[in-house]
């Protein structure tokens, strides 16, 4: 993760906002194999474990993002939004802890849906008080998929259905990411159309890093929130 955080810390300093664009994406080949907590049949024999994410944060008194979190293998991110939380008399920091795991032993996908990834819960509190943080704002996760993964969902915290779809964005590239504005933390997970084949790609020696690609996203968005609307 050394070199993703070189490369946030470059797209960070650059001057003015910054376009999200495809051109970024379409060098970034081949994508790495996801890394399934339980993976599919067809995809087991190669698959490693994922990795989980876990980071404090300084929080600013005006309500500045204090940027992302994310897991070491860049399967789960969540973006801190200006405004989302701000620094109070709880704590001047937040601890963000991303778990990955399956997402099947929560419960089953909407109907006419199949999981494509693992579920990513995220948590967060204040730091020495280890209090729940309310946000104030949307906060974005960012989910990369395996396959063919359409849409994110959460996981119900009542009744009903154990997961319910979500409004979210495919993104356009190799990256195979999911984007979405939630008011609150949770479980989430990439959820392709059922019947949508698994696919196995080369070894994992063929694969170039991209922790550092998503870096670049995850920085590229945060610029463009950022900038100052004409």
């Amino acid at each position: 993760m050394l070199a993703a955080g070189v490369l946030i810390a470059v797209v960070l300093a650059a001057p003015g906002p910054v376009r999200l664009g495809r051109a970024l994406y379409d060098g970034v080949t081949p994508l790495p194999p996801y890394q399934w907590v339980h993976p599919p049949r067809e995809l087991a024999q190669d698959n490693r474990p994922p990795e989980p994410g876990r980071a404090t944060r300084d929080l600013d008194p005006t309500g500045r993002s204090p940027g992302a979190v994310a897991t070491g293998d860049a399967q789960c991110t969540v973006i801190l939004n200006d405004g989302s939380i701000a620094a109070g008399p709880l704590g001047s920091t937040i601890t963000v802890t991303i778990t990955q795991l399956d997402p099947a032993t929560i419960g089953p996908p909407p109907p006419g849906m199949r999981f494509d990834g693992n579920a990513c819960r995220l948590d967060a509190a204040y730091g020495k008080s280890g209090a729940v943080p309310r946000f104030t704002r949307p906060v974005t996760i960012v989910l990369r998929y395996a396959t063919g993964g359409t849409q994110i969902v959460r996981a119900s915290s009542g009744g009903g259905p154990a997961w319910q779809p979500i409004h979210a964005v495919q993104y356009a590239g190799h990256l195979h990411l999911l984007v979405a504005d939630v008011p609150t933390l949770g479980a989430f997970a990439p959820a392709a159309p059922a019947g949508t084949p698994y696919r196995a790609g080369p070894p994992w020696a063929a694969y170039a890093a991209v922790a550092a690609a998503v870096a670049v996203f995850v920085a590229l968005v945060l610029i463009k929130r950022r900038a100052p609307r004409a």
